[in-house]
């Protein structure tokens, strides 16, 4: 009797996982969808969808990523009056806002929800996610460009063939792709190591909602869940995240600049992801989909 129930339970255990990953994979599209009508209603209020990053504001480059931007769109009104736009993201009192969870960046089939990472002694404090912003099908801004005095470069260097891009929000004007056929965000593993100091001195930054750059950003370069390992700065690959079977990073040198990143969409899901277009609606996109497809879904005005 005993082998006979233990026989059944080893044929229905896979039936029921599969179904809690469909609906935990419901719930991931309906955080998308969350998320997209957010950007619709910042795209009502300021003729704009936010900036990949934004620029400077009183002598600072602030930084403040599109997903700080739409708090106030996903009912997070009181956390975002916490926040001084006018201030760098990492500065006090940002630092720690930046570190709080929130429900409708994270997709429940990772254990993003509640993870925290901590970086640095004053702390900065960054809530893990897994939604990440567009940035086309490159890499975040012009490498061979050279910079203007004090290390700034010119602000046409920053433009993308994406949604998104640094100090500047896109208009929809710009889609003419049309914003049902153009992917503006999608899924990320968020990555490992949360505290301070890390074990090797590194801490991979990838899925956290606070932080620009590599935090909150991907390219459609690589298919989705793409064996090829991301590149990351060298001081934000960690050894863990260097052997990832799921999530793979290879640092790209030590330079300061950050323009040589390229990060794939990734997720949990078996075989792709969920990609949210900028007229709100959500698809699923798997892992073998043809990288001419999922490039050209990537530009807001290729022609494709």
């Amino acid at each position: 009797m005993i082998a006979i129930i233990a026989i059944l339970v080893v044929m229905l255990l896979p039936a029921v996982q599969a179904a809690r990953e469909a609906a935990r994979r419901i719930q991931c599209v309906n955080h998308l969808k969350q998320v997209g009508l957010a950007m619709a209603n910042h795209e009502n209020a300021y003729n704009s969808l936010p900036s990949g990053a934004m620029g400077w504001r009183k002598g600072a480059w602030v930084g403040h990523t599109a997903f700080a931007q739409i708090l106030q769109f996903l009912e997070e009104s009181a956390l975002e009056a916490h926040l001084d736009f006018d201030k760098r993201w990492a500065d006090p009192p940002n630092n720690k806002i930046t570190g709080q969870p929130i429900a409708a960046y994270c997709c429940p089939s990772d254990n993003a929800l509640g993870r925290v990472m901590t970086y640095g002694p004053k702390p900065e404090l960054y809530g893990r996610s897994n939604y990440c912003v567009c940035y086309g099908t490159n890499y975040m801004f012009d490498l061979n460009a050279p910079p203007l005095q004090d290390g700034i470069f010119p602000d046409y260097v920053h433009d993308t063939d994406g949604a998104f891009r640094m100090n500047i929000g896109r208009k929809l004007k710009q889609f003419s792709d049309g914003t049902s056929k153009t992917v503006i965000v999608s899924e990320i593993i968020a990555g490992l190591g949360d505290e301070f100091p890390s074990t090797d001195g590194k801490y991979d930054w990838r899925g956290t909602w606070g932080l620009p750059w590599f935090g909150t950003t991907y390219s459609h370069y690589y298919t989705p869940n793409s064996s090829a390992p991301d590149d990351v700065r060298a001081a934000h690959c960690p050894a863990e995240s260097q052997t990832s079977l799921w999530n793979p990073c290879v640092g790209s040198g030590t330079s300061p600049s950050v323009a040589d990143v390229r990060i794939a969409a990734r997720s949990f899901h078996p075989g792709g992801v969920n990609s949210l277009f900028c007229d709100g609606h959500v698809e699923f996109y798997g892992d073998d989909v043809n990288l001419d497809v999922w490039r050209a879904l990537a530009t807001i005005a290729g022609s494709e």
